[in-house]
């Protein structure tokens, strides 16, 4: 998500929408152990936020599940 940009002075939250999002607040606190709301599929809003400046983008981020084939 950062690319070139420096981890060191940015912060990136993620959020299920946009308002909560917009307003830096409610984001999923524990991203590694989230278990997506809607199945197969899910938007997240991502904020990646300049520590010193305040200033901030917000990109989406799908969430895609392919279920394994079946083996037979």
């Amino acid at each position: 998500i950062l690319g070139s940009i420096n981890a060191a002075t940015h912060t990136v939250t993620f959020y299920t929408d946009l308002p909560q999002a917009q307003l830096g607040t409610g984001n999923i606190t524990n991203v590694t152990a989230y278990i997506n709301g809607t199945i197969d599929q899910e938007t997240l809003y991502v904020r990646v936020e300049n520590n010193l400046t305040g200033c901030y983008d917000i990109v989406t981020l799908e969430l895609i599940v392919d279920p394994l084939p079946n083996s037979t």
